[in-house]
C-alpha cells in the first residue's frame, strides 16, 4: 500500500462522494479512489471494488466494511532503503484486503506491533461503515498511529466504532520506524533529505489522489 478525492459507498449501488474536512479529515488513499462498494452481509465479502490502485474485495460484518493490507508505496527493502517511496503500479489482478499487510521492523516490547515485520510494510486499512444515509458525501479521517517513531502499525487501531457512530471514513497507515524511517547520516543526506523517511511515508499516504 503499499493517500484522494474519490467515490466509495458503502450502499447497495450507490456511490458516496468523499469530500475533505479539515486538518486531518482531509482525502483519501488513491488505492481506493473512484470505487463503488455494494451492501455485504455479515462476515462476508464485499462485491469486487475497482479502484485507483486495481481491483479490490473486503469485509462486511454488517456494521462496518474494512479493506486492509493495500499497498500505497512500493517496497522499501533493498535499493530502497533509505530513500524516498514511490508509487506502486497499477494492478489488474484482484486484491482480497481481509488481512493488515506486515508491520515495519522495531524491537519487540509491550508497545509494539505483533510480528510479521518486513521493509515492505507501506501498506493502508480503510474502514467506512457498511450503511450510510443520503449521498452528501462522508468525510475522511487518516489516522497516524503513535509510538515515539519506533514501534506501531496502522492495524494497532480499530476504528469500527468511530466509522459506524460518527458515519465517517477512517484510514490507517504504517510508516517507516527507528532508523530505517528516521537516520539522519551525512552519507544518506545526498538529496537533503536523510532522517525523514518516515514522514515522506506519511506524506506519500496523504496525497496519492490529490
Amino acid at each position: 500500500m503499499r493517500g484522494q478525492r474519490t467515490d466509495f459507498s458503502a450502499s447497495q449501488d450507490r456511490t458516496i462522494r468523499w469530500r475533505r474536512a479539515g486538518m486531518v479529515l482531509l482525502t483519501c488513499i488513491p488505492v481506493i479512489l473512484g470505487v463503488t462498494v455494494t451492501g455485504a452481509t455479515a462476515d462476508s465479502p464485499t462485491r469486487v471494488i475497482e479502484t485507483t490502485g486495481g481491483p479490490v474485495r473486503g469485509l462486511s460484518n454488517g456494521v462496518v466494511n474494512k479493506f486492509q493490507g493495500i499497498r500505497y508505496a512500493n517496497s522499501t527493502a533493498g535499493a530502497n532503503r533509505w530513500a524516498p517511496p514511490t508509487a506502486p503500479a497499477r494492478s489488474s489482478t484482484i486484491f482480497d484486503a481481509a488481512t493488515p499487510g506486515s508491520a515495519c521492523p522495531q524491537q519487540v516490547n509491550q508497545f509494539s506491533a505483533p510480528p510479521p515485520f518486513s521493509e515492505d510494510c507501506l501498506f493502508l486499512n480503510v474502514t467506512t461503515p457498511a450503511q450510510s444515509e443520503g449521498d452528501g458525501g462522508l468525510p475522511v479521517w487518516i489516522f497516524i498511529h503513535g509510538g515515539a517513531l519506533v514501534t506501531g502499525a496502522g492495524a494497532g487501531f480499530d476504528p469500527s466504532v468511530l466509522a459506524s457512530t460518527h458515519k465517517i471514513i477512517v484510514v490507517t497507515i504504517n510508516y517507516r520506524l527507528g532508523a530505517l524511517g528516521w537516520l539522519a547520516n551525512p552519507a544518506l543526506d545526498g538529496n537533503g533529505i536523510a532522517g525523514n523517511y518516515g514522514l515522506m511515508d506519511q506524506q506519500l499516504a496523504f496525497k496519492m489522489g490529490s
